[in-house]
């Protein structure tokens, strides 16, 4: 899984209760902050996500037909979640 650093910049999260991330401020204008990349088992059934930055906490169950899934940002204090069956192919604009 990955997480968008321009969607968390400035924060931190709480993966499934143990780890924490830690996402950098933006310190030039142009400057891409780039993913995060978080590996959990396929034995796992779901993901706890918490940020400061949103203020419900993200319970996803985790679905066998995709491998790979980008956690981002969302309107009206959402969380935005795309699933892929392949490799993401992740760019800075």
């Amino acid at each position: 899984m990955f997480f968008n650093g321009q969607a968390f910049k400035g924060s931190e999260i709480i993966v499934n209760k143990k780890d924490t991330l830690k996402f950098k401020e933006q310190s030039e204008p142009l400057e891409c902050l780039g993913y995060k990349m978080y590996i959990i088992k396929k034995s796992d059934k779901f993901l706890y996500v918490v940020s400061d930055k949103k203020e419900k906490k993200l319970k996803l169950k985790l679905n066998d037909n995709y491998d790979y899934l980008i956690i981002g940002n969302s309107f009206n204090n959402l969380w935005g979640v795309l699933y892929y069956p392949f490799f993401p192919n992740i760019s800075c604009i």
